[in-house]
C-alpha cells in the first residue's frame, strides 16, 4: 500500500511527466507565429475590441470544470492572441479588430503559451466554432463555450467525434463583470455569441 506523501509524489510525477509531454508534442507539431499583447494603457478603441467570454472542459469522468487555454488565429496572418479563461469567471480583455477563429484548446492546469500556424479556418476540419468578426471600437460578449468531453491534459486543434461544444448565454452576470473592468464601456455590450458549425 502507498502512503499519503508517496501517492502524493506519485501524481505529482504524472502530472509533471504529461505536461512535458504536451509541451513536446507541441512543439514539435505547432509554430508560434506573432502573439499579440493587449496596448498597455487600456483599450485603444481606435484599434482594438473588448472581449468577454468563458470557456471550461467538462470531462465525462470528472466532476470538476477545468480550465482550457484557447488560441484565437487572426484569419490570413501569423499573429493570434493566447488566453488562459478561468472556469468560474469571464474572461474580459482588449485586443486587436480583426477576424479569428479557435485553432487551439489545450486542457491543462498551465498555460502552455503555444500558437498556431494555420491562418485559415475550414469549416470541415478545424474546430467546429464559427470565426469572430471584431471591429475597432466594438465591445462583445461571446457566451460560455463549454468542450463536454474534452480529456484533461489533451490539447486539440480539429473537429473530433469526441468533443461536444455547447454555448450558453449569460450575459447578465458577464456585464456586472465587465462593469467591473471597463465600467465606462459596459452599456455597449453586443451579445454574439460563439456559434457552433454542426
Amino acid at each position: 500500500m502507498f502512503s499519503n506523501r508517496q501517492r502524493f509524489y506519485s501524481n505529482s510525477f504524472i502530472k509533471i511527466l504529461t505536461l512535458i509531454l504536451l509541451s513536446v508534442l507541441l512543439s514539435g507539431c505547432l509554430g508560434s507565429g506573432n502573439t499579440l499583447k493587449p496596448s498597455e494603457n487600456g483599450p485603444d478603441l481606435n484599434m482594438e475590441s473588448i472581449v468577454v467570454f468563458k470557456l471550461y472542459g467538462k470531462s465525462r469522468n470528472m466532476k470538476e470544470n477545468y480550465y482550457v487555454e484557447t488560441v484565437f488565429q487572426e484569419i490570413g496572418t501569423p499573429n493570434h492572441f493566447i488566453r488562459f479563461p478561468s472556469n468560474k469567471k469571464n474572461e474580459v480583455f482588449h485586443i486587436k479588430a480583426g477576424k479569428y477563429y479557435i485553432s487551439l484548446l489545450a486542457a491543462s492546469d498551465v498555460m502552455l503559451n503555444t500558437g498556431t500556424e494555420n491562418p485559415q479556418f475550414d469549416q470541415t476540419s478545424s474546430i467546429p466554432i464559427m470565426p469572430i468578426e471584431l471591429k475597432p471600437g466594438e465591445v462583445v460578449y461571446l457566451g460560455t463555450l463549454i468542450a463536454n468531453g474534452m480529456i484533461h491534459n489533451s490539447v486539440t486543434t480539429r473537429r473530433d467525434d469526441i468533443i461536444d461544444y455547447e454555448v450558453r448565454d449569460e450575459s447578465e452576470v458577464a456585464k456586472t463583470e465587465l462593469m467591473e473592468a471597463y465600467p465606462t464601456h459596459a452599456e455597449k455590450m453586443q451579445v454574439r455569441l460563439f456559434k457552433v458549425v454542426e
